[in-house]
This record gives structure tokens, sequence and C-alpha cells, in this order.
């Protein structure tokens, strides 16, 4: 299974995602969709949390296919930079970030 191609975008969303809430702490939405013109939605994000970490979680799900490119890059050319020497502290650290990097991929690619 693949996900929606990026790039994403973040918006401020539309009323219509709001929920009735009994709190006076307003709810914030924000609409995550792909930057096409079609712009097929990804991702709402509700939040009673203040309108600015609303609207962070909504940036940062919308950096994800972004992020995940990034991680695979760095892991290839980590990989590249351990040139043979796995004996070195250098490449014990390298070999150790790529093991990190390899369990972001798996989780947002639905392996682990």
């Amino acid at each position: 299974m693949k996900h929606t191609p990026g790039p994403w975008v973040a918006n401020a969303g539309h009323d219509s995602y709001l929920r009735e809430t009994s709190s006076d702490d307003p709810i914030h939405a924000y609409h995550v969709s792909e930057s096409s013109e079609v712009g097929y939605t990804v991702a709402i994000v509700l939040g009673d949390v203040p309108e600015l970490d609303c609207a962070a979680n909504a940036r940062l799900i919308a950096a994800a296919p972004e992020l995940l490119e990034a991680l695979k890059k760095a892991r290839y050319d980590l990989w590249l930079a351990l040139g043979g020497d796995d004996d070195s502290d250098n490449a014990a650290r390298a070999i150790k970030s790529i093991s990190y990097i390899d369990a972001a991929i798996a989780k947002a690619e639905g392996k682990s």
C-alpha cells in the first residue's frame, strides 16, 4: 500500500469540520491535502489545543512525504559514507543512525 503522493499542503479548515463542544474552548480545524489542482484530502486535523499548535500539527502531517523521502536519501548517503570501514567509531554511529532511520521509514510505510 502506498500513501497519497506529495507534496501536501495544510490550510485552515472549513467550519463544517468543527463539531459542537460543551467547552468554551474553540475547536480548531486544518485541512491537509495534495497541492495538485484536485487537492484530494489527506487529513483533517481537529484540536482543542491552541490554534498555533493545531496549525503546527497540520504542517507536520503535510511535511510527511518530504520527511520520508529525506530519510530515505539520508539513509543511502550514510550507507555510502561508511565506505567499508565498519570498525571505526564513526561507522558504528552511522550504522546506529541507519537503524533509527530504518525504523522510522518502516513505521511511515506501515511495515512495523
